[in-house]
């Protein structure tokens, strides 16, 4: 869902509903919500391969490395799927790193009783 400009923005509105009305990739709408436009729009980022694709691609989208890994990273990153990440439950140290990758806080964020 896309939040476009008020709808007291004449203008502003006009230029939202000519990018939005009866495109390919509106999914619903536009309509009014509030006092703002609002469309549904199709995703293009559907899975995660296809997002860490994009970023490494597109450094506007704000995959930060430092400039020493940013090369090599690019080049030589993997995203694991399904089976592949199946297969490594059981290695040593894998199933941790994944348990805290998964709960998306750094360990120096946790607390410890």
């Amino acid at each position: 869902m896309r939040q476009g400009p008020p709808v007291s923005k004449p203008e502003d509105s006009q230029g939202f509903l000519d990018r939005h009305q009866d495109v390919r990739d509106t999914v619903r709408g536009p309509w009014i919500e509030g006092d703002r436009w609002i469309v549904d729009k199709k995703r293009r980022i559907l899975t995660m391969k296809q997002l860490l694709s994009t970023a490494l691609s597109d450094p506007r989208l704000g995959l930060a490395l430092p400039e020493q890994l940013n090369q090599s990273f690019r080049q030589n990153a993997r995203v694991l799927e399904n089976k592949k990440i199946l297969s490594l439950l059981g290695r040593e140290g894998f199933d941790q790193a994944l348990s805290e990758f998964l709960g998306a806080k750094p360990a120096w964020l946790k607390t410890h009783h």
